[in-house]
């Protein structure tokens, strides 16, 4: 193998070879059977999909926040603080009045 795709190929194939001598009870898949193994696989697929997809209606707005339980809340809607959910003064603001910055100037 000398790392290209040509040799790879041809060590993929030699262990395939080697792979089938050493198994007795290899034998190729036929196409049917491929055919039905990917038609058990597109039905497992689709039952996880169920379990994570969220319905359209019931999913939040785009940029809503949603709870680690998969609710989702709007607290700062419910008042109590300000638009960008903040009870506190000065805690989200650029005033330049707060008197804990000192200038090092």
């Amino acid at each position: 193998n000398d790392g290209s795709a040509e040799g790879r190929r041809a060590e993929r194939e030699r262990r395939r070879a080697e792979h089938r001598a050493n198994n007795p009870n290899y034998r190729e898949k036929t196409p049917e059977e491929i055919a039905e193994i990917e038609r058990q696989r597109r039905v497992r697929m689709e039952e996880e999909a169920k379990k994570w997809n969220i319905a359209p209606e019931d999913a939040p707005d785009e940029g809503d926040p949603v709870n680690d339980d998969g609710t989702y809340t709007m607290d700062w809607d419910e008042g109590g603080g300000d638009e960008d959910g903040s009870t506190q003064e000065g805690d989200g603001g650029d005033d330049e009045d707060d008197e804990d910055v000192m200038d090092l100037d």
